[in-house]
């Protein structure tokens, strides 16, 4: 059975953990062949992505953080990415929820916390530094015809957004967690 969904999130273990900082020159793809090893979330599982970024504003203001998936289908993919300098978007290729950074830049030079829910019936929600900026019930749910973990990366989402500058304490859970209830460092962990 899932776990408390309301549980620390140190108490559940996430089926993938980069923890690590690295920096991504806005052409590489990390991490490729990890999905394969673990059990990655698709289709209508719920799910919780958690990252640590830094931008670079040198690169895309549209870089993907991470995704997976068949990006030329409808609701088949699933992708974290910016969405301006001041926002950040988890879409499914035609469907996203997308929200604003609570200083309104995620290109400021400092570390910003991003963490996406999705409970597997609808119920989607997004929190950028700690702070929830987005929730929605979507009727159509989730990315429903993702039937695979195609395509992961870490560093470039659809074929062509990838991103320039710093990723710490990539996180994906198979269990939608309480973002609101998320008590995490302050800045982000340390390698």
């Amino acid at each position: 059975p899932p776990p408390n969904p309301s549980a620390p999130f140190k108490t559940v273990q996430p089926v993938l953990q980069k923890l690590d900082e690295v920096t991504l020159d806005g052409a590489s793809c990390l991490y490729t062949s990890d999905a394969a090893q673990v059990s990655i979330p698709y289709g209508m599982s719920a799910y919780t992505i958690e990252a640590w970024v830094k931008p670079d504003t040198s690169g895309s203001s549209t870089g993907g953080i991470v995704g997976w998936g068949d990006y030329s289908t409808a609701r088949g993919s699933n992708a974290l990415r910016l969405n301006g300098w001041c926002c950040a978007q988890n879409y499914w290729w035609g469907a996203s929820l997308g929200g604003y950074a609570p200083n309104g830049n995620l290109a400021d030079g400092e570390w910003h916390h991003l963490a996406v829910t999705y409970d597997g019936q609808g119920e989607h929600s997004m929190m950028i530094d700690f702070t929830l900026v987005s929730r929605r019930t979507d009727a159509a749910p989730g990315p429903a015809a993702m039937t695979s973990v195609t395509n992961f990366c870490v560093g470039k989402t659809g074929s062509n957004e990838y991103y320039k500058g710093k990723i710490r304490g990539l996180r994906i859970w198979k269990y939608k967690m309480n973002i609101l209830g998320h008590v995490s460092q302050p800045s982000p962990p340390l390698p």
